[in-house]
């Protein structure tokens, strides 16, 4: 199989935040060999990796990143996102009033069905939400095409990906192809029950 030429590469910029709690000096002396396009940051003992990296997509490009690291000894947590936004930013983005997003969202103006919060479990006045789902939401009540810039739809499905692979690992070894089936659409053959505990099918 061929490699891309460098004719189709474009230039991508993001930051990978990791769970390393290591000095940045050292950390990039580890991560040269893996990671030359890396410039390694850290504020209030959150080590940070900021790429400039050549692929043909986003996704191409976050996703060898995230390899690279994991092999010079990192953790990838998260890639660095605004795409969580509370009641203001979404009137702001969409150059509306606090009030008619509040209408919208609470489902007295509009079709209805506003993108749940991010967090279920957040308190009312603390609500925030993923902007590719607000900005879709929006684009089909307009109806438009959804403009989604900065890479914002790839970022979060990396993230969710990453979110789960750290949680899946303190689920017991015997639930986790439960966990996988759910994860790729399928259905589980065993339940998992409000105790944690595999429910025979």
């Amino acid at each position: 199989m061929l490699r891309s030429s460098a004719a189709s590469l474009k230039n991508f910029s993001f930051t990978i935040v990791t769970d390393d709690k290591g000095g940045s000096e050292e950390i990039a002396e580890r991560l040269y060999p893996s990671c030359a396009d890396a410039c390694v940051g850290e504020s209030d003992l959150i080590v940070s990796i900021s790429f400039h990296r050549n692929a043909r997509t986003f996704m191409d490009a976050a996703g060898s990143a995230i390899d690279d690291l994991a092999a010079g000894g990192c953790r990838a947590v998260c890639i660095q996102s605004r795409d969580i936004v509370d009641l203001p930013e979404i009137a702001r983005k969409t150059k509306r009033t606090r009030e008619s997003v509040r209408l919208l969202v609470a489902g007295r103006r509009g079709p209805g069905n506003f993108p749940a919060t991010a967090y279920p479990d957040q308190r009312e006045i603390m609500r925030l939400w993923h902007w590719p789902d607000v900005e879709r939401w929006f684009a089909a009540y307009e109806k438009r095409p959804p403009v989604l810039v900065d890479h914002a739809d790839d970022i979060a499905t990396i993230n969710a990906a990453l979110a789960f692979a750290k949680l899946r690992s303190r689920v017991p070894a015997k639930l986790r192809p439960a966990l996988d089936r759910l994860a790729t659409g399928g259905q589980p053959r065993r339940g998992i029950g409000s105790t944690g505990r595999a429910l025979a099918s």
